[in-house]
């Protein structure tokens, strides 16, 4: 009987996978794959309409133009960080994509978090992965999330209120100690200072490329902050009106 499933499940083009451990989810979505560079590259997606599901249902990154840069920076083999990982898309490309030979994710949210794990897991990346369900800071300890733009689950930030999830905290520095570095991703919700000064001595140490999501009101004081660290600004992607993406290199 399972074999007869698997054949007509292959006739209208579906075939069975077995996927590694990851937490348990119970979502309603739908699978997505398609070809990328010669990998297929797949996303379990619950709302096809959302900032991010609504590239991955269309067979592209999200924010596929800064990855495509990225991947001209960051020769494949490295470590690669993703700070704020969210459901997995950047994660994703720098193992899948990039060819990182390891890929740090770090995810606070209770939410994000199992999806996470979930698409790395439908990648065939367990193997090469380290997930942490942690928020970045300049300190250790604990602290309250929540979404700013409720339904949006990618603007969960720390906040100084009662409401909303708490998280532990930890600095980059802690986290990656002994890891040799290649490229950080952060995307922190306005937290990206905090998180820069957490990350000082590997920066120092590794001198990684970095992706950084900054406010537009912020971008000054997030670039004056990188020139002091030894970073200039290589692209600026202004897609959002308020937000930028910058990526920055090593001077």
């Amino acid at each position: 009987m399972k074999n007869l499933i698997k054949s007509l499940a292959a006739q209208l083009g579906y075939e069975f996978r077995k996927i590694d451990d990851a937490p348990q989810i119970q979502a309603h979505g739908v699978i997505v794959s398609w070809p990328h560079r010669g990998q297929e590259v797949r996303f379990h997606l619950e709302n096809r309409f959302d900032l991010i599901g609504r590239d991955l249902f269309n067979g592209r990154f999200f924010e596929e133009e800064e990855l495509t840069h990225l991947a001209s920076l960051v020769r494949p083999g490295g470590t690669c960080v993703d700070i704020g990982a969210n459901i997995g898309n950047h994660s994703v490309f720098f193992g899948k994509i990039l060819g990182a030979a390891k890929v740090i994710a770090v995810e606070p949210g209770d939410w994000g978090y199992p999806r996470l794990c979930f698409n790395l897991a439908l990648n065939g990346l367990t193997g090469c992965s380290v997930t942490h369900k942690l928020a970045l800071s300049d300190r250790a300890g604990r602290a309250r999330m929540d979404f700013w733009a409720p339904g949006n689950h990618g603007t969960l930030a720390i906040h100084d209120g009662a409401g909303g999830e708490e998280v532990t905290l930890v600095t980059g520095d802690s986290l990656l100690e002994g890891e040799d570095v290649a490229l950080i991703k952060i995307d922190a919700e306005r937290h990206e200072d905090h998180v820069l000064r957490g990350l000082e001595a590997t920066l120092a140490r590794c001198r990684p490329v970095l992706l950084l999501e900054a406010a537009q009101t912020d971008r000054a004081a997030t670039e004056a902050r990188l020139a002091a660290l030894g970073y200039r600004t290589d692209r600026a992607f202004e897609r959002y009106g308020d937000i930028v993406n910058l990526i920055a290199v090593a001077d």
